[in-house]
């Protein structure tokens, strides 16, 4: 008979071999194991501030001619596993070498010893963390060992559990801070994880000892600890066993090379169109009207639900083909909702500029290292990305001059960009792109990204027809059969449509090289602007076609001689210099590649889901408006009309083409605004990592809790990456490749999740500009401070681990999915049993006795041989991840959003707005188990993010007690809870901008960022103005009038303009600066 555990999962019965064999696994591993002296000293050595302090450690001078070679790298490392090897990176001589390979061998048996006690290895060293003498000593400001006694006479056991662990967070980051600057195998993000895992273990585990049990909600916690550390026991058992009887393995090692591999390659379930509408609306199946569709309109309506609202066939159709509904279910829940093409390219863009960086990051980062740009001052240049443009203009020269001796990472990143671009090339071919199927692979090829600016500029200081010249010098010199008059004519043409286009965008000058059809290249040439229909028909003209009747090639021959020069007469200077045409394009590889893979994995998307072309896509609009015109008359337009404007918004973020409501990003406007937004960024996110946490709530609702507890193993390899930069955990390691899911910070794009997209673009260089390139790290570091980027990247990791493993139980039949889940996911019953015998026949498992199914350790993905199930998976786990650790889309927004004046109004209410769909709404539609979990989880994981928020913030305060007596309250905390819970929306806005009118108190002040919750008062850039504004003439009245001085309120005021204000360290020491001053302006 079963028993059952505090989950409620039944155990199996224990029978006597199994006794045997666990007896004998328990024996070695306790014959293994290290004593628990020699566990403290292990931890002591690697931990405490002041073992790393007292050790004896040599200086080295760096020796200019050290280089290791390939056998002594092998020979030099060893012995230790890779994670160890970052070391070598760091040596400046051989003898520093073997002084860092000594310290990485101490820290990689410290780390085993610890290791093998497994759960109790890490409380071990969160405890001898804790106890750091150096640690308490920073801490005695903070009421040092007291504190314990003093929190436990102000709150319950469950309390001192968060606040414990918010302690051992703060400890933590301080040690580790220290200790990575010393420590040549540890990274700078060990202190954010640290300061994450000590506020998860330090105060959810440490104290369960401790703990009430006849509480059931310590026990719950209680179990869960447990149920962590027996579920190694039980999966060490079976696979003993497994040795024993070859029994119970699900594994399947095929990774051959000739295997089928793409894992780029997005989901394909849509009918494939070929461009004819009739066709195309014949295969797209039976129409799928909106979820909710009067609850989707207004401020809070998304424009996926208002072109699903159309009552017009082909609008319905382009509301199921470009965006993602928010909610995730149709208004029949069982219609399957095929992945559509901007799920597609989020998944390609993302994990093709991983791969990238992955490459071009430690290159840049050697490169830097050997141009001098060495110890504290190059470090600090090389975060601030000072050198790195003059690194990616030698990528350029590189890609297009291969054979020149380049340094050899410079040669490396251009080797991967042309790598990159050449699959993308092979993707956009594969997928049906119009016109790629005559481009022929070129590594060599850099693509062409004109700067507006440096047009301008030229035609400014040498005249128009010095630039129109060296174009046309340069296509004729380069291009084959293309004479003086066509080139004459495409020249002027270019120089137009660059000067009236925004440089970075896709101008549309690329699709004049990607065609070799006079038909289509015709249709280009007046769509895109660069020629009237008779100029067109004149250009083309001039093609004749050769003697065998084949016609001339346009694409790929029509090249630019990228070293043509040409004299010029400087009209400002007045003196003769030569014109380059580098000098008219932008020439950072960085810059032209993430460019050109936006647009052309939007492209490939597109093709997946039928639009192969542009030509496809403006069918479809007027195909729309003839609908319309026809079922309704003249009153059916203004709503086709608003539905194409729709349409048009999300193709245009798709491919990367500024959105219609959107500014021109290289004007002042654009980038004015920007600026304010990223400046807002700095100062008011420092703490949004707090506010993360109730996320973890809708990862539970993915697999259940027993989902989080088998991904906790695996959580370091998750977090962890060897020397080719890959994740050591084969599952996430997978699932970055096909999707980018966890991939942003990796690509620089670490604020997507507080605002809309961002679209590439380059500026006009003036003051603007580099305020602009100066607040780009300056954002990166208030990502990484606040926690949001590394908080981000575990949630996203352990949920898709949770995503995984729920599929997995799916296809072993450990779990079961309703069919409309199944739907939304983007899966039919067959062919969800197809994903779930692919899983069954290649994935690698292991059998857990524990949770009754099969671990999963490997998706294999490579092996896979029903490539259409692959693709389905992996959006599949996209959606899944996506919504439980909240992405926001570009059809998730509503059309204002995307203004230039709307993302300034919307800012850090965007996750907002979008949870009412895509939280609030989703639940309601699901109304499941798997919904009420995540409701009632996102609330209670809020409470525990505010409650370590509000501990972290009352530290220095003269006024602590009384503020954690307000602010910690039972109706503060419910308060808090629900107002940063994923579901809540706008509710408490509505409710403190509605009791505005009525009271000055709101009912909802839970901001991380400590804005006002009032639509109004709230917007980041109407406070800035406001305060900027009251704190100027305060400090002018106080200097002026003696009788006035600076008080306590007006120090906050000020404080809230400084970037980084309400980061933890800097909040509170300025909150000293504000108990210095009086507490009125008047004095007395």
């Amino acid at each position: 008979m079963a028993e059952e555990d505090f989950l409620g999962l039944s155990r199996p019965v224990v029978t006597p071999v199994v006794e045997a064999i666990e007896r004998k696994a328990e024996a070695e591993l306790e014959a293994q194991k290290p004593t628990l002296g020699e566990a403290i000293k292990a931890s002591v050595d690697e931990d405490w501030i002041m073992s790393w302090a007292m050790r004896d450690r040599e200086e080295f001078l760096p020796d200019p001619d050290f280089q290791i070679s390939k056998d002594e790298f092998d020979k030099i490392t060893s012995g230790l596993p890779e994670d160890y090897h970052g070391f070598v990176e760091d040596a400046v001589s051989p003898a520093h070498l073997q002084s860092l390979r000594e310290e990485a061998i101490r820290t990689f048996e410290n780390d085993k010893k610890l290791e093998q006690l497994g759960w109790r290895g890490v409380g071990v060293r969160f405890g001898v963390a804790l106890a750091d003498p150096a640690a308490i000593g920073v801490s005695i400001a903070t009421e040092g060992v007291a504190a314990p006694l003093i929190w436990g006479n102000k709150l319950s056991r469950l309390q001192r559990a968060f606040r414990g662990g918010t302690a051992a967070a703060t400890t933590n980051a301080l040690i580790e801070s220290y200790i990575v600057s010393q420590n040549a195998v540890k990274d700078p993000y060990d202190i954010l994880y640290s300061a994450s895992a000590g506020f998860a273990l330090g105060g959810g585990l440490a104290s369960l000892g401790r703990a009430d049990t006849t509480d059931p909600i310590n026990s719950a916690m209680a179990g869960m600890a447990k149920a962590a550390d027996e579920s190694q026991r039980y999966e060490l058992v079976t696979a003993v066993n497994r040795k024993i009887t070859g029994e119970g393995s699900n594994e399947t090692i095929d990774r051959s090379v000739g295997a089928a591999q793409d894992p780029l390659n997005p989901a394909v379930q849509t009918s494939e169109l070929r461009g004819d509408l009739d066709e195309a609306l014949d295969l797209s199946g039976e129409r799928q009207d909106p979820a909710f569709p009067k609850l989707r309109g207004g401020p809070l309506g998304d424009m996926a639900g208002f072109l699903l609202g159309s009552k017009q066939p082909t609008g319905n159709l382009l509301g199921r083909l470009l965006p993602e509904d928010p909610i995730g279910f149709r208004a029949d829940p069982t219609q399957v909702i095929q992945p559509s093409a901007d799920l597609l390219k989020t998944n390609l863009f993302k994990a093709t500029l991983d791969d990238y960086y992955n490459t071009v990051n430690p290159a840049y980062k050697e490169w830097s290292k050997g141009e001098g740009f060495t110890g504290v001052t190059g470090y600090f240049k090389r975060t601030m990305n000072l050198p790195r443009r003059q690194f990616m203009e030698l990528v350029a020269d590189a890609i297009e001059n291969p054979g020149l001796p380049f340094h050899p990472a410079v040669q490396r990143a251009a080797q991967k960009q042309s790598e990159l671009q050449r699959d993308l090339l092979r993707n956009m071919k594969d997928s049906g792109v119009r016109g790629s199927e005559n481009v022929p692979e070129d590594l060599k090829y850099f693509t062409h990204l004109w700067d507006t600016f440096k047009y301008g500029e030229a035609s400014h200081i040498y005249g128009d027809d010095v630039v129109q010249n060296l174009l046309t010098r340069s296509l004729v010199n380069a291009t084959d059969e293309l004479n003086e008059d066509a080139a004459s004519m495409i020249a002027k043409s270019m120089l137009l449509k660059i000067r009236n286009t925004e440089a970075g965008l896709d101008s549309g000058a690329a699709r004049l090289f990607t065609t070799d059809q006079t038909e289509s290249m015709r249709s280009i040439l007046v769509e895109e602007d660069f020629m009237t229909s008779e100029e067109a028909d004149r250009f083309l003209s001039l093609f004749e076609k050769k003697p065998d009747n084949t016609p001339a090639r346009l694409k790929r021959r029509l090249r630019f001689n990228m070293n043509e020069t040409i004299p010029a007469f400087n009209k400002i200077t007045k003196t003769n210099e030569v014109l380059r045409l580098k000098d008219l394009q932008e020439r950072d590889a960085e810059q032209v590649f993430t460019s050109y893979a936006a647009s052309m994995s939007g492209r490939i998307a597109l093709a997946k889901v039928g639009i192969q072309d542009e030509t496809t896509f403006n069918t479809m609009l007027r195909q729309n408006l003839a609908e319309a015109e026809s079922m309704f008359g003249n009153a059916g337009k203004p709503r086709a009309q608003q539905e194409n404007l729709v349409a048009q918004t999300i193709y245009n973020a798709i491919i990367n083409r500024r959105m219609p409501l959107a500014a021109d990003p290289t004007g002042i406007y654009a980038r004015s605004t920007r600026l304010l937004q990223d400046y807002n960024f700095a100062r008011l996110m420092n703490q949004v990592g707090f506010v993360q946490i109730g996320e973890l709530g809708n990862a539970i609702s993915i697999g259940g809790l027993r989902g989080i507890l088998q991904a906790m193993p695996a959580v370091r390899s998750m977090l962890r990456s060897g020397r080719d930069g890959k994740i050591e955990d084969p599952v996430i390691r997978d699932v970055i490749a096909a999707t980018g899911i966890s991939a942003d910070r990796n690509i620089n794009q670490a604020i997507n999740r507080a605002g809309t997209m961002d679209v590439f673009g380059e500026g006009r260089g003036d003051w603007i500009d580099k305020a602009l390139f100066f607040m780009a790290p300056v954002k990166r570091v208030t990502a990484d401070i606040s926690g949001m980027a590394p908080v981000t990247l575990m949630l996203e990791r352990i949920a898709a681990r949770c995503a995984v493993q729920t599929m997995t139980d799916l296809a072993f039949k450990a779990r079961k999915m309703s069919r409309k889940r199944l739907a939304g996911l983007g899966m039919s019953e067959e062919m969800a049993e197809r994903v779930y015998t692919q899983i069954r026949k290649n994935a690698v498992t292991q059998k857990s006795l524990l949770f009754r199914n099969y671990k999963i350790k490997d998706i294999n993905a490579n092996a896979w041989d029903d490539t259409e199930a692959r693709h389905v998976f992996f959006a599949a786990i996209a959606r899944m991840t996506r919504r439980s650790i909240q992405q926001n889309d570009v059809g998730n927004l509503n059309l204002y959003m995307t203004s230039t004046m709307g993302q300034v109004i919307t800012q850090f209410r965007t996750f907002m707005l979008v949870s009412w769909a895509k939280q609030f709404l989703h639940n309601i539609k699901a109304f499941d188990f798997r919904a009420l979990m995540a409701t009632l989880g996102s609330v209670a994981f809020a409470s525990i993010g505010y409650i370590a928020q509000t501990q972290a913030n009352a530290q220095f305060r003269e006024d602590k007690k009384d503020f954690l007596k307000e602010r910690l309250s039972i109706k503060a905390v419910g308060l808090a809870s629900f107002q940063r819970s994923s579901w809540a929306s706008l509710f408490p806005s509505l409710v403190d901008t509605g009791g505005a009118f009525f009271t000055d108190d709101p009912v909802f002040a839970y901001r991380s960022t400590g804005l006002d919750t009032n639509l109004i008062s709230g917007i980041p850039t109407v406070q800035l103005i406001s305060r900027g504004l009251g704190t100027a003439q305060a400090v002018s009245r106080s200097l002026l009038n003696p009788d006035l001085q600076f008080s306590q309120g007006q120090q906050r005021a000020l404080n809230t303009l400084v970037p980084f204000q309400n980061a933890i360290g800097i909040k509170n020491a300025l909150n000293k600066l504000v108990d210095i001053r009086p507490e009125t302006t008047k004095i007395e």
